[in-house]
Protein backbone atom coordinates (compact mmCIF):
# COMPACT_ATOMS: atom_id res chain seq x y z
CA UNK A 1 0.00 0.00 0.00
CA UNK A 2 3.44 2.26 0.32
CA UNK A 3 2.85 2.68 -3.36
CA UNK A 4 -0.73 3.70 -4.38
CA UNK A 5 -0.37 7.18 -5.45
CA UNK A 6 -3.24 9.73 -5.48
CA UNK A 7 -5.50 8.80 -8.19
CA UNK A 8 -5.48 4.84 -7.21
CA UNK A 9 -5.96 5.78 -3.12
CA UNK A 10 -9.03 7.87 -4.39
CA UNK A 11 -10.34 5.37 -6.70
CA UNK A 12 -9.97 2.80 -4.34
CA UNK A 13 -11.42 4.52 -1.25
CA UNK A 14 -14.50 5.47 -4.21
CA UNK A 15 -14.76 1.61 -4.79
CA UNK A 16 -15.44 1.00 -1.84
CA UNK A 17 -18.15 3.32 -0.95
CA UNK A 18 -19.37 2.15 -4.18
CA UNK A 19 -19.98 -1.50 -2.90
CA UNK A 20 -20.99 -0.09 0.52
CA UNK A 21 -23.55 2.66 -0.51
CA UNK A 22 -26.71 0.24 -0.32
CA UNK A 23 -26.72 -0.77 2.64
CA UNK A 24 -25.19 2.30 4.32
CA UNK A 25 -22.17 4.71 4.10
CA UNK A 26 -19.03 2.37 5.06
CA UNK A 27 -17.07 4.56 7.68
CA UNK A 28 -13.91 5.49 7.39
CA UNK A 29 -12.33 2.84 9.72
CA UNK A 30 -14.37 0.73 7.64
CA UNK A 31 -12.29 1.95 4.43
CA UNK A 32 -8.94 2.29 5.86
CA UNK A 33 -9.17 -1.49 7.25
CA UNK A 34 -10.45 -2.89 3.69
CA UNK A 35 -6.81 -0.83 2.08
CA UNK A 36 -4.44 -2.29 5.07
CA UNK A 37 -4.28 1.17 6.31
CA UNK A 38 -4.90 2.69 10.06
CA UNK A 39 -6.91 5.05 10.24
CA UNK A 40 -4.39 7.79 10.59
CA UNK A 41 -2.14 6.47 8.20
CA UNK A 42 -5.32 6.40 5.56
CA UNK A 43 -6.11 10.11 7.06
CA UNK A 44 -2.57 11.72 6.32
CA UNK A 45 -2.49 10.09 2.85
CA UNK A 46 -5.42 12.07 2.03
CA UNK A 47 -4.49 15.39 3.50
CA UNK A 48 -1.28 15.21 1.87
CA UNK A 49 -3.43 15.27 -1.15
CA UNK A 50 -5.64 18.00 0.05
CA UNK A 51 -8.54 16.17 0.44
CA UNK A 52 -10.47 14.05 2.95
CA UNK A 53 -12.52 10.65 3.40
CA UNK A 54 -15.98 12.76 3.96
CA UNK A 55 -15.21 15.10 0.75
CA UNK A 56 -14.62 11.66 -1.32
CA UNK A 57 -17.80 9.97 0.30
CA UNK A 58 -19.94 13.51 -0.45
CA UNK A 59 -18.61 13.35 -4.35
CA UNK A 60 -19.20 9.83 -5.11
CA UNK A 61 -22.55 10.35 -3.36
CA UNK A 62 -23.40 13.75 -5.47
CA UNK A 63 -22.36 11.84 -8.74
CA UNK A 64 -24.22 9.09 -7.80
CA UNK A 65 -27.82 11.00 -6.72
CA UNK A 66 -26.98 13.16 -10.13
CA UNK A 67 -27.19 9.79 -11.97
CA UNK A 68 -30.12 8.58 -10.37
CA UNK A 69 -32.18 11.83 -10.26
CA UNK A 70 -32.78 11.55 -14.16
CA UNK A 71 -33.97 8.09 -13.97
CA UNK A 72 -38.28 8.79 -13.01
CA UNK A 73 -38.73 5.62 -11.76
CA UNK A 74 -36.88 6.05 -8.93
CA UNK A 75 -38.45 7.60 -6.01
CA UNK A 76 -36.43 10.32 -4.09
CA UNK A 77 -36.70 8.78 -0.98
CA UNK A 78 -35.42 5.62 -2.93
CA UNK A 79 -31.93 7.58 -4.41
CA UNK A 80 -31.86 8.65 -1.07
CA UNK A 81 -30.94 5.25 0.28
CA UNK A 82 -29.09 4.00 -2.77
CA UNK A 83 -26.75 7.09 -1.99
CA UNK A 84 -26.62 5.67 2.30
CA UNK A 85 -28.57 7.89 3.44
CA UNK A 86 -30.91 6.67 6.57
CA UNK A 87 -32.92 9.44 6.76
CA UNK A 88 -34.55 11.35 3.63
CA UNK A 89 -34.72 14.56 5.23
CA UNK A 90 -30.68 14.19 5.69
CA UNK A 91 -30.64 13.43 1.67
CA UNK A 92 -32.69 16.44 0.76
CA UNK A 93 -30.55 19.01 2.99
CA UNK A 94 -27.16 17.30 1.45
CA UNK A 95 -29.07 17.56 -1.90
CA UNK A 96 -29.53 20.95 -1.38
CA UNK A 97 -26.11 21.81 -0.81
CA UNK A 98 -24.58 20.02 -3.56
CA UNK A 99 -27.36 21.71 -6.07
CA UNK A 100 -29.29 24.91 -4.68
CA UNK A 101 -32.79 23.02 -4.60
CA UNK A 102 -34.81 20.28 -3.45
CA UNK A 103 -34.43 16.78 -5.27
CA UNK A 104 -38.21 16.68 -6.85
CA UNK A 105 -37.53 20.52 -8.13
CA UNK A 106 -34.34 19.00 -9.78
CA UNK A 107 -35.51 16.08 -11.48
CA UNK A 108 -38.86 18.08 -12.40
CA UNK A 109 -36.57 20.99 -14.50
CA UNK A 110 -34.47 18.15 -16.01
CA UNK A 111 -37.90 16.29 -16.98
CA UNK A 112 -39.42 19.18 -18.66
CA UNK A 113 -35.75 20.68 -20.01
CA UNK A 114 -35.80 16.87 -21.66
CA UNK A 115 -39.39 16.47 -22.87
CA UNK A 116 -39.40 19.94 -24.34
CA UNK A 117 -36.02 19.44 -26.46
CA UNK A 118 -37.18 16.31 -27.37
CA UNK A 119 -40.66 17.54 -28.83
CA UNK A 120 -39.29 19.61 -31.55
CA UNK A 121 -36.88 16.67 -33.18
CA UNK A 122 -39.71 14.11 -32.91
CA UNK A 123 -42.07 17.06 -34.78
CA UNK A 124 -39.37 16.92 -37.46
CA UNK A 125 -39.25 12.96 -37.87
CA UNK A 126 -42.52 12.62 -38.28
CA UNK A 127 -42.67 15.46 -41.77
Amino acid sequence: MSRVDRTNLTYLIENKILEDLPVGAPSQTDVAKHLGLSLRNLQRKLSDQGTCYKDILDSTRKRLTLNYIKQPHLSISEIGYLVGFSNVANFNRAFRRWVGCAPGEYRQKYLAENTISDVPQAAQASR
